[in-house]
């Protein structure tokens, strides 16, 4: 089967240039297989995990449920109260007008 993923992959334009099989884990079972591939510009569609996933239940005609973070799981994350105030803007120190990164020229001096 992970061969035959690899094929038909590169015959719809998303060369796979490897397979490397990952190992066992400690309990035996397997860590799964990491593919090499060498993705086209013209594909950006494919420049993900999952664009890859996409292609592939596309070319099997699975379903795929849609790719949406859930960010109350994720670790970096601090649960949200709807009741808690939002954070108050910090103040500046001082108003200054923004800098321009190019220099214009002084204009000549004017002869008294």
């Amino acid at each position: 089967m992970i061969t035959r993923l690899a094929e038909d992959l590169t015959l719809r334009g998303i060369a796979v240039e490897g397979i490397h099989d990952l190992g066992k884990s400690a309990d035996g079972k397997s860590n799964g297989h990491l593919f090499e591939m060498d993705i086209t510009t013209n594909r950006v569609d494919a420049m993900n995990h999952f664009g890859i996933a996409r292609e592939a239940a596309t070319i099997y005609n699975l379903p795929l449920a849609p790719s949406t973070p859930n960010s109350l799981s994720a670790p970096w994350s601090t649960p949200h109260s709807p009741s808690a105030s939002p954070p108050k803007p910090q103040a500046s120190a001082a108003a200054s007008p923004p800098r321009s990164s190019a220099t214009s020229p002084s204009p000549p001096a004017q002869p008294a």
